[in-house]
């Protein structure tokens, strides 16, 4: 992993912000004209395809993100990472809960980050899957996941010991 500290931890709040629904985060490591991107292979979540500046993408990503969901786990896999003083690369996995639904939600992608002296100039995140478990599997899934390095992790790490429910998960995170 060629990832540069501020880098590392710039996503690494970014992470916080989102999962933890902490937006006062998101001015620290976002420019006010930042713009995100979204690219969405699921029917089973949307977002806005194209997002323009800090208060909207933190609406986005964060205020509204947390209206729907909760027990959210992010994951940034470490040995998928391509990083340098620019930008950086990598595939993520998620784990969260639908409020609504009371449903496990599983899915994986990538994040391509683009930096100006350390703020987030550009996000673009792929969500390439979206799965929908059934409440039952909860337990076992939280179970394992809770137990993970977080939120960095080897993608071997992170799917040893996965339940067999998201064993969609292994060919993707490691390719």
């Amino acid at each position: 992993m060629n990832l540069s500290e501020n880098h590392k931890e710039a996503i690494s709040v970014y992470i916080r912000a989102k999962d933890d629904n902490k937006p006062h985060l998101m001015k620290g490591i976002f420019e006010n004209s930042a713009s995100l991107s979204m690219k969405v292979k699921s029917d089973t979540i949307s977002f806005p395809s194209e997002t323009q500046g800090l208060d909207s993408i933190t609406n986005v990503l964060v205020s509204d993100f947390n209206k729907k969901y909760e027990n959210v786990y992010t994951f940034c896999m470490t040995d998928s990472v391509i990083s340098d003083e620019k930008q950086t690369l990598c595939k993520w996995a998620v784990v969260m809960t639908d409020k609504e639904k009371s449903s496990v939600r599983v899915g994986y992608g990538d994040y391509k980050w683009v930096f100006n002296k350390g703020m987030t100039k550009q996000l673009t995140i792929l969500i390439e899957e979206m799965i929908a478990l059934e409440e039952l599997q909860s337990e076992e899934i939280f179970s394992w996941v809770d137990k993970k390095n977080y939120p960095w992790c080897d993608s071997d790490d992170f799917l040893k010991g996965a339940p067999k429910s998201i064993s969609f998960l292994a060919n993707d995170l490691t390719s």
